[in-house]
């Protein structure tokens, strides 16, 4: 399989966690039908039972995931990093802040690993650090639009998730305080990642690049 991107990415964690949502078809990833976030993943962890949180899962502390270290996918520049937005109790989606608590990692030109709904408080990493592959980047948390702690990751080939250019006109504003403007909507390409060296469950052998889809357990070779 020959990867799209350029850059050679790396599961964004150790040991071997289950994919929620992933795939190319909205019945595997919900993700699906956002042009930006198509390709995107949501990995979580589970117990030998496929149990995602022990006791009553009323906490976050009773999932796996939470608290997990967030690995960088691959050398890269800090672009955004974002902390502060608290975790939600587990079923309590916070949508005034979708992406909770995330990390933006520019790799080239056009390629940005987006990674959200870290744990408030963990973020390692600042705007404009550099870091590599494997470096310790904030730990899986439950901020944002996210219902039990997970981690959210995909590739686009823009900063933004969603950019908005206005063109304004010669207004006067004391006449037309409220003009209408025209405005040219743009959304960041998702881009389909294959990671490198990545070891599948009952697998004997790690696969060289491979693009994980719901249902699989994975980890880094």
């Amino acid at each position: 399989m020959i990867a799209e991107h350029q850059t050679e990415l790396h599961l964004p964690f150790a040991g071997t966690w289950f994919v929620m949502n992933g795939g190319d078809a909205e019945a595997i990833n919900h993700h699906n039908s956002n042009k930006t976030q198509r390709f995107a993943f949501d990995f979580t962890k589970l117990d030998s039972k496929g149990h995602s949180f022990k006791y009553d899962g009323k906490t976050n502390e009773d999932y796996y995931a939470f608290g997990e270290k967030v690995l960088a996918p691959a050398n890269g520049v800090i672009v955004e990093a974002v902390d502060g937005v608290r975790d939600n109790d587990p079923g309590q989606g916070n949508y005034l802040a979708g992406a909770g608590n995330y990390i933006i990692i520019q790799h080239t030109a056009n390629e940005f690993s987006f990674i959200a709904h870290l744990k408030r408080g963990s973020v390692k990493v600042k705007l404009g650090e550099a870091v590599k592959e494997g470096e310790r980047l904030g730990e899986c948390g439950n901020s944002g639009q996210s219902f039990a702690p997970h981690l959210h990751y995909h590739l686009q080939d823009s900063i933004l998730l969603d950019q908005y250019k206005v063109t304004y006109g010669d207004f006067d504003l004391r006449k037309a305080p409220f003009p209408t403007l025209d405005i040219e909507g743009y959304i960041a390409r998702g881009i389909k990642v294959y990671f490198a060296n990545i070891k599948l469950v009952n697998e004997s052998e790690p696969r060289d690049l491979y693009s994980p889809v719901r249902g699989d357990e994975v980890g880094n070779r």
